[in-house]
């Protein structure tokens, strides 16, 4: 590399520090005429620290330690002056703005389902089946969730009923139920990992299936 490059590349270095530090200072002083964030104004805005892996350049230092604006900061100010250039257009200007955003979001739709079909002509038979699986799974899933919510709704507002009609001997009594369930639970646990990795394959794959013919049966409907 030449004198010259590297008196470049220094250069271009110094223009991306010098653009950054200025965006820094017109955040500043826009939180300082922000009546919002008016009563902050006095406490100085503290930047997250530059990691080592990332090639961001420090736009200040302080402490000994280099702090650089991050890529959600920047994008806070960019979206802040969108926003301001938004609300400052007159209502005519935000009409054909938002009608040609719509345009361009229709068109864009157009191209994806475009796309989309010359994707589904080309496809073969076995990926329209492996697509159609994954849909129905997707809809059993949206169901079982449904259902679960459901009968997670009923049972609170029975166990509510329950304790509004219970006794002191029926909550102790719910107590060292409780607690035992606890106790069983751990030493479930701790059998669990006792056992080798074959064995937790094993049992895991039984659980599963447990559960699945358990949802599959709350699935089924009841016949009168």
């Amino acid at each position: 590399m030449t004198a010259k490059e590297k008196n470049a590349i220094r250069a271009k270095k110094a223009r991306e520090e010098s653009t950054e530090k200025h965006e820094v200072e017109e955040l500043k002083l826009k939180n300082l005429n922000d009546p919002h964030v008016s009563m902050c104004s006095t406490i100085d805005i503290q930047l997250t620290p530059c990691s080592p892996s990332r090639n961001v350049s420090p736009t200040m230092s302080g402490e000994g330690n280099k702090l650089c604006m991050t890529a959600k900061e920047k994008n806070a100010i960019r979206a802040k002056k969108a926003r301001e250039e938004y609300h400052s257009l007159s209502e005519e200007e935000r009409k054909r703005r938002n009608k040609k955003r719509s345009v361009n979001w229709a068109k864009q739709k157009e191209r994806e389902g475009d796309m989309l079909r010359k994707l589904v002509h080309q496809a073969t038979a076995e990926d329209l089946e492996r697509v159609e699986k994954i849909l129905a799974e997707k809809r059993r899933n949206k169901k079982r969730s449904v259902n679960w919510a459901k009968q997670k709704e009923r049972e609170g507002d029975m166990l509510r009923k329950l304790v509004q009609q219970a006794t002191a001997e029926d909550l102790e009594r719910v107590e060292k139920i409780l607690v035992e369930k606890v106790r069983r639970a751990e030493v479930q646990r701790r059998r669990y990992h006792r056992k080798s990795f074959e064995e937790r394959r094993a049992s895991n794959h039984e659980n599963y299936l447990k559960r699945k013919e358990r949802q599959e049966a709350a699935l089924k409907p009841i016949r009168m």
